[in-house]
């Protein structure tokens, strides 16, 4: 690309809003205003959201990230081997950048973090159609996550999306040294539309969340984003989540799982319950202490699950147990049959 990428940023922005009118994919033009009540107060992060400078910026992002700690509690070979993947190809990009990069500080957290986001969606068995091949990072930082994903699963699609000029910009450097194909959304002779036979990075703002494709994708990853937002923002993020994921497809959160940033704290799981999706795992552990934030699984329901595991069962399970389910209740549901009853013959001898 030729041109400046911050200024396609902003004149694609304003191209695609006069098409689009979802208040909450518009609100981004919000989100470079400091002062809007749509970003959080992220005033005690030492780096501007808001702003790109240059692939300078990217050593500052790994600082951030390294300020942290990140235990656990999975097989240390397993989280080594990883670890030393993610490093390689990170060397490799600060290299490329002629940026530096402390080794063990890296492999003390940041490869440990990308390791950690790798292993848990895969941390059980599953069925094979559910094995991750179209993946989405939503707010993917300064990009960490296509490291393993893309290195270690070359013919997968992997997509990222992002709402903030800093780390989009920062994302797009970072992506186009992954060593797959990368598509970026303001080369128009890169990027027409998501293909299922066009394998590697596809990079979007996320306020054209709206052309990716539906029943697509069997993984999304949101981490440390999601309490972020405000509520409605949120829960209409999640369906548009329904939408794109294929039945049965995997959504991974991982944070801190409760709202510390705005004044009204909320649950985002008790909405994805109740909008078509099921939790399928969330450990029994001290955040911070045994894990950094609580990782969950959801799945989008399929319905031919659902169907299986009820339309066989529940009469049966009625049948088996009708007398002692009427014994618990006391005999009331002979006792509401036989006042329906009386009823409808009293009904039908006044209409003789």
């Amino acid at each position: 690309m030729k041109e400046n990428l911050e200024n396609l940023l902003v004149k694609a922005f304003e191209q695609d809003k006069k098409k689009n009118s979802k208040h909450w994919i518009n609100s981004w033009e919000n989100l470079t205003k400091k002062e809007s009540k749509v970003l959080p107060d992220l005033s005690d992060i030492p780096v501007d959201f808001s702003i790109f400078n240059s692939i300078n910026d990217l050593p500052k992002w790994i600082n951030l990230l390294s300020e942290h700690n990140f235990p656990d509690y999975f097989d240390e070979a397993e989280i080594q081997n990883y670890a030393k993947k993610s490093f390689q190809r990170d060397s490799h990009v600060f290299a490329k950048y002629h940026l530096p990069l402390n080794d063990k500080k890296y492999m003390d957290t940041i490869a440990r973090y990308n390791a950690q986001d790798y292993i848990v969606p895969r941390l059980y068995p599953s069925p094979e159609k559910y094995t991750p091949s179209n993946v989405l990072d939503f707010s993917a930082g300064y990009g960490r996550q296509a490291n393993l994903w893309t290195q270690l699963n070359p013919d997968s699609i992997y997509v990222g999306l992002d709402s903030f000029q800093g780390p989009y910009c920062l994302q797009y450097h970072y992506y186009k040294e992954m060593g797959v194909p990368f598509y970026e959304y303001f080369d128009p002779t890169d990027f027409l539309k998501i293909e299922e036979n066009k394998k590697g990075i596809y990079h979007l703002p996320s306020w054209r969340i709206e052309i990716l494709p539906s029943s697509f994708f069997d993984l999304i990853m949101c981490v440390q984003v999601l309490p972020l937002m405000q509520e409605g923002n949120a829960e209409r993020l999640i369906q548009e989540f329904h939408r794109i994921l294929k039945p049965g497809g995997m959504l991974y959160i991982r944070d801190h799982e409760i709202n510390k940033i705005e004044k009204g704290k909320y649950r985002i799981n008790n909405f994805l319950q109740t909008n078509g999706f099921t939790l399928e795992f969330r450990p029994h552990i001290i955040d911070t202490v045994d894990f950094n934030g609580i990782p969950r699984i959801f799945r989008k329901i399929d319905m031919d699950v659902v169907k299986s595991q009820t339309l066989k069962q529940i009469p049966k399970f009625f049948m088996e147990r009708i007398d002692d389910i009427d014994s618990f209740l006391t005999g009331m549901m002979w006792k509401i049959r036989s006042r329906i009853v009386k009823k409808i013959i009293k009904r039908k001898g006044k209409k003789v």
